[in-house]
């Protein structure tokens, strides 16, 4: 598996192409494989060696060798200072493979642009870059840049499914499914591509009361005893450290809240109920995720 291209967004959208005008990743980089795990252990009952029992991903750390060089180097050195500067949060890590599919680590700048590998031009206003030899004007730097993701996981591309009443209309991205007039009630097989959990971000648009989301793998429920308006939509959001439950027209519903089961979707997928009473053909139901996955 080959990369084709290597972006840095930063944490307000700015796109640099570090393979772009002015920019060269030079080698391959190193951490965007297979996660480092750590373990714990119990005591073995023959009194050598441990049980393993649980594994945990650790944080990730990317290292790569950026070449940034031309005759405005300059202005281009200081716009990578400035989308990668970690105090105005995390930035965004996005590889494109060579089969099309692609790859967004978020994660936050370490080191690497202090400037000490720099290269000024000669007498001739030129110089040699030093992956290749060219002679450019202007003059380059090596940034050694060192990335840190706390969230270990690659995400991949977003999965989307829709449940609404009326006709099957479409396919993956989005595969509307049937409800029944009244009440929803809808079994469906979610698949999850990726390695490991993902979290589903659920929007309910009204009207509608009583909202269970069920994982029928697991046995656990969500459920919202409060009624949905036309026109109102509630979010329900699971991703660790984001999880939520709002409505657009009143704010926060924890007060609501019957069922705290905020459950994930496993590696491979999960059967999945949807219920939700006093509905019209104007009710829809949506949930979506990115899948995780432990190597590029």
């Amino acid at each position: 598996m080959g990369i084709d291209a290597v972006h840095w967004i930063s944490p307000d959208g700015e796109d640099i192409d570090l393979n772009g005008a002015g920019y060269r990743v030079l080698a391959l980089p190193i951490g965007m494989e297979m996660v480092p795990f750590r373990w714990d252990s119990l005591p073995s009952p023959e009194g050598h060696g441990a049980l393993l029992a649980q594994a945990y991903a650790g944080k990730r750390t990317v290292d790569m060798q950026v070449l940034i060089y031309g005759p405005d180097f300059e202005a281009r050195r200081a716009a990578l200072v400035r989308a990668m500067n970690p105090a105005r949060g995390d930035g965004t890590l996005r590889v494109v493979l060579d089969d099309g599919r692609v790859r967004e680590l978020v994660c936050r700048y370490v080191s690497g642009l202090e400037g000490a590998n720099m290269n000024r031009q000669d007498g001739e206003g030129l110089v040699l870059l030093p992956d290749d030899g060219s002679a450019v004007a202007g003059q380059w730097m090596v940034a050694p840049l060192s990335l840190e993701a706390g969230e270990p996981f690659w995400l991949g591309e977003a999965q989307i499914l829709v449940f609404t009443q009326g006709e099957q209309v479409g396919f993956f991205p989005i595969l509307p499914l049937n409800l029944s007039s009244g009440a929803v009630y809808s079994d469906t097989q979610v698949a999850n591509p990726g390695d490991v959990t993902a979290w589903p971000v659920w929007t309910v648009q009204g009207p509608g009361k009583l909202i269970t989301l069920r994982n029928m793998d697991t046995d656990e429920a969500f459920q919202l005893d409060y009624e949905i308006l036309e026109g109102e939509t509630v979010t329900v959001d699971t991703r660790p450290g984001q999880k939520g439950v709002s409505s657009n027209l009143r704010g926060a519903l924890w007060d609501y809240v019957t069922a705290w089961e905020m459950w994930g979707i496993g590696a491979g997928g999960a059967q999945v109920r949807v219920e939700l009473h006093d509905t019209s053909e104007s009710t829809q139901v949506s949930l979506w995720f990115r899948p995780r996955y432990v190597s590029l």
